[in-house]
């Protein structure tokens, strides 16, 4: 169903990092839409190039304290400086190349961000209240620096510079773990630390191929490995026995071919990947297995 509602200069939709509605400009900013904002309860507001809105001035948005929610997407942009005096959000989003650092501290209430990486954002891990961080160019070799975001539940990263998630271990209530395009990592030692932890995520990692590390993990339930390239085994997964959904598409390979750990998995309710020759079982065979047991 779709819920946007449709306007000369922008559109209104329900917003999908939070609670309420998102403007989204389709021209030019208007000083009418701040009344808007306030009359139609509006909890955040994006300005996306590709949506159609071309300007790089923000100095407006400083006058909207009222915004919960702010996203920035054009390659245009490039002072934010105004968004400091929004410093009731919860929410924000970047894609743009701002040249001048700012001081994400100020911003007390922020839970939810996610942004392609800058220079300038250093001052974004000590927002010790957020909740949800997705950085898109990741510059560090480990999580050490994450250290004081100790609320933190999920961390999806996509880095061609990550090695390991050192120090991920003090992310105590960290629940999703999502790691993109990250060739140098080789290690998920840490993980096994993290008592709230329920779903790892990887995609693009190729060289992750020993799962030790999650053995006896009870609390997880979802894993997912596409593209992942040579795992020798899943043998270590076969003690996590709350496992609800297993996931190794595309190029992942499972070396030893043994998938039987499904039999031994008594929550498993899906298992999905791609058929090969030296598998013991096919996906299909393994999806009929499951759907009986139910």
């Amino acid at each position: 169903m779709n819920n946007r509602e449709n306007y000369e200069g922008y559109f209104i939709a329900p917003w999908e990092f939070g609670h309420g509605k998102v403007m989204v400009l389709t021209g030019s900013w208007e000083k009418a839409y701040s009344k808007i904002i306030g009359s139609q309860k509006i909890f955040a507001l994006r300005l996306s190039e590709s949506a159609g809105w071309k300007s790089d001035d923000l100095s407006f948005v400083a006058e909207l304290t009222q915004l919960r929610g702010i996203e920035i997407y054009s390659w245009k942009v490039k002072d934010i400086k105004p968004i400091q005096d929004l410093i009731n959000i919860e929410s924000i989003g970047l894609q743009c190349e701002f040249e001048e650092q700012i001081d994400f501290s100020v911003f007390n209430n922020l839970i939810d961000c996610h942004l392609m990486w800058r220079p300038k954002c250093e001052s974004l891990f000590s927002c010790t209240s957020l909740k949800t961080l997705n950085i898109d160019k990741y510059p560090y070799q480990d999580f050490i620096g994450l250290k004081s975001l100790t609320l933190l539940e999920r961390l999806q990263i996509t880095s061609r510079k990550l090695e390991s998630v050192k120090g991920i271990e003090e992310l105590a209530e960290l629940k999703i773990l999502d790691l993109f395009n990250c060739p140098k990592l080789s290690s998920l030692h840490g993980i096994e630390n993290l008592a709230s932890f329920h779903t790892l995520e990887l995609e693009n990692c190729k060289k992750i191929d020993d799962l030790n590390t999650i053995s006896n993990h009870n609390q997880i339930e979802k894993i997912v490995l596409n593209s992942c390239g040579k795992i020798k085994t899943l043998s270590p997964i076969e003690s996590c026995k709350n496992l609800k959904e297993l996931t190794f598409i595309e190029n992942t390979v499972i070396e030893d071919g043994n998938l039987t750990l499904f039999n031994r998995l008594p929550n498993l309710k899906k298992m999905l990947f791609a058929n090969r020759k030296h598998y013991s079982h096919s996906c299909e065979e393994i999806k009929d297995i499951l759907e009986k047991r139910r």
